[in-house]
């Protein structure tokens, strides 16, 4: 694949984001997590519910018994960071 088609891919989808979402993709990518969740909360008109669907989508999945949360999250980036060569 050439960089030309990687960056028509990238357009290709974040043009689709910002149409299922109703909301631009600068927005998306500069707006809090927590300030996203908390607006669909309030359209929906209650709280998200996050869901694993594994085994049925994908070829695997290393969380599949449970969810993160932000802070194990957080701490996993950190100690990812943290290891990478200097």
């Amino acid at each position: 694949m050439h960089y030309e088609d990687d960056a028509m891919t990238e357009t290709l989808i974040d043009r689709t984001i910002a149409e299922s979402t109703g909301r631009s993709i600068e927005y998306l990518k500069n707006t809090p997590l927590d300030e996203l969740r908390a607006n669909a909360e309030k359209k929906r008109g209650g709280p998200l519910k996050f869901v694993s669907l594994f085994p049925w989508i994908g070829r695997g999945n290393m969380m599949r018994d449970h969810l993160v949360s932000h802070e194990e999250a957080v701490a996993a980036y950190d100690d990812a960071i943290r290891r990478l060569p200097k």
